[in-house]
């Protein structure tokens, strides 16, 4: 009976061993379960690590090959920037040599009377300028010769009393010492102001007819003469005027006035 016990005890301890090295199994089964998952993450891992080490070994590549032409670039800029900077010396010499040369081989420059431009004097100075032709057109010059007033003209008449009668494009008109139009040039014919002693006053043709003007360019005689002369005695302030076969005596306001 003590045997049977004892037999029946043994097989409760071996029984609870047996149990006990089956959770410990199951146990390193589920940790070798946890290791082997881990060790595939790693392993992904790992895999992720050396794509990204190759693709910066491509880039790094990439990066020394740029780097060699960007000091084949520079290398080449340098040898150029060289010769540049020889040719510019070079031409600079050339030139400087040529300029030399040409100045050396140039006549003397002219004496200050040739230098001055080729015009006849055709009037006297009056207002400050003298009447002188270029050429084909007429200007003005000062006292010192010195061209004031460009030619321009096709004919000119002196100054006097601060204007000169001018033609431009076939008309006549009037012009003051700075060559600017104070009466427009619109006369088939035009005299100076002054003349014959008629201060403020000239005498212009328009439509074929004589009549006089003032220095604002109104008319103070009508443009109905054929004729316009002064009085013979003309500090009398009057002008004889003919009209076809018949004459007028004239005042500076345009009145007639008996003979």
């Amino acid at each position: 009976m003590k045997r049977l016990l004892i037999i029946a005890l043994m097989l409760m301890v071996g029984v609870g061993a047996a149990s006990a090295q089956k959770k410990e199994v199951v146990a390193l089964g589920e940790e070798l379960n946890t290791l082997k998952a881990q060790n595939v993450e790693l392993q992904n891992k790992l895999s992720e690590l050396a794509a990204v080490a190759e693709s910066n070994k491509v880039l790094a590549e990439q990066l020394q090959t740029m780097v060699a032409a960007y000091e084949t670039l520079e290398n080449a800029y340098k040898t150029n920037s060289e010769q540049v900077a020889a040719l510019t010396a070079k031409i600079d010499e050339l030139l400087s040599t040529a300029a030399t040369k040409e100045s050396e081989s140039e006549p003397a420059p002219a004496s200050t009377e040739e230098a001055k431009p080729k015009y006849e004097i055709k009037g006297d100075i009056n207002d400050g300028l003298a009447l002188v032709k270029e050429g084909l057109l007429y200007g003005y010059v000062n006292a010192k010769g010195e061209i004031v007033i460009a030619a321009q003209f096709e004919e000119a008449r002196d100054f006097s009393e601060g204007m000169a009668a001018v033609k431009v494009d076939n008309k006549w008109g009037y012009i003051d010492t700075t060559g600017k139009f104070v009466i427009a040039a619109k006369y088939q014919e035009a005299r100076s102001f002054g003349e014959n002693q008629y201060n403020g006053m000239a005498l212009v043709k328009t439509n074929n007819k004589w009549g006089i003007i003032n220095k604002s360019g109104q008319f103070v005689v009508a443009a109905t003469y054929d004729v316009i002369n002064v009085h013979p005695g003309n500090s009398r302030g009057w002008w004889i005027c003919w009209s076809g076969d018949d004459s007028y005596n004239v005042t500076t306001n345009g009145r007639l006035k008996e003979w």
